[in-house]
């Protein structure tokens, strides 16, 4: 049982780690939109390979996606880029998304 949660939110944390350092943070408004990016495309990804094959280890996947991205876009966000970081557009909706 926790390893169908441990692997895939190890998985997405070096994902999101891996992107971070890998990207030039001179730019930190173009940071922002790549992390966005990324994350959004592995969510894509994920939930199509879901709902292609209803495995149960792509949706906890796809979950672990989805959640830890919205955490890391925070974390990021509000110590590297605050000023793109808005009261409604990213705290309400990224808090709200996390409650769901």
């Amino acid at each position: 049982m926790e390893n169908e949660w441990l692997i895939p939110n190890l998985t997405c944390v070096l994902f999101f780690n891996t992107i971070w350092l890998l990207e030039n943070k001179s730019n930190v408004r173009k940071l922002s939109n790549i992390f966005t990016f990324w994350g959004s495309c592995l969510l894509t990804v994920t939930s199509i390979m879901y709902i292609v094959t209803q495995r149960s280890d792509l949706a906890n996947l796809s979950h672990s996606v989805f959640y830890i991205h919205m955490l890391f876009e925070l974390g990021y966000g509000y110590f590297y880029f605050p000023q793109y970081m808005y009261g409604l557009t990213t705290y309400l909706h990224h808090f709200v998304y996390l409650f769901f």
